[in-house]
């Protein structure tokens, strides 16, 4: 079901399913609406992003989330299909939609996101806010954080084992 005429699709990227998909456009009536820009050069990529006012990420296999990063960063609300790398990045209400798999939840995600601009400039908001709440910087303090966090917890089962072992050792004498 088509809900007007009133958009258009960037589709961003190069791969082996291109033409297929060009053909699917025309076939569904939207090809007018649907541009295949082919792969862009990432210092371009911004400006993509801005002419856009959501991003839609229906990859399975990657799990960065950098895209996701890059979108949010231009403002962009995402509505994704839920999957290792958008669990990271995306929240439910707050910056955008996870979906499951299903044609039906994604549009509505779209839909939704789409057509009540309160809730859109929330999301939006929410987008910007995320991206730069998972800056690079931030990332590696965070990873710091819990490596040390960990060489802690582990250097305190060592020092436990060890007390163990010594305890365990030393004779006991009665008197």
């Amino acid at each position: 079901e088509i809900h007007g005429d009133c958009f258009q699709m960037l589709m961003i990227g190069d791969g082996p399913n291109k033409s297929e998909l060009e053909r699917e456009a025309y076939s569904l009536g939207i090809g007018d609406n649907v541009i295949f820009t082919g792969n862009i050069p990432h210092a371009d990529l911004s400006s993509y992003y801005r002419a856009c006012d959501l991003f839609l990420f229906a990859s399975q296999t990657e799990t960065q989330g950098l895209v996701l990063q890059e979108a949010m960063a231009a403002t962009l609300p995402v509505v994704a299909i839920k999957a290792s790398g958008v669990c990271d990045i995306v929240r439910n209400g707050e910056n955008g939609f996870m979906t499951v798999m299903d044609k039906s939840a994604f549009t509505h995600a779209m839909e939704n996101t789409l057509l009540h601009s309160r809730q859109y400039k929330r999301l939006s908001a929410g987008a910007y806010e995320t991206a730069f709440r998972n800056t690079d910087d931030q990332m590696a303090e965070q990873a710091e954080s819990s490596y040390i966090q960990m060489c802690g917890e582990r250097r305190a089962d060592i020092a436990k084992q060890s007390a163990a072992k010594i305890t365990q050792s030393i004779p006991v004498q009665n008197y």
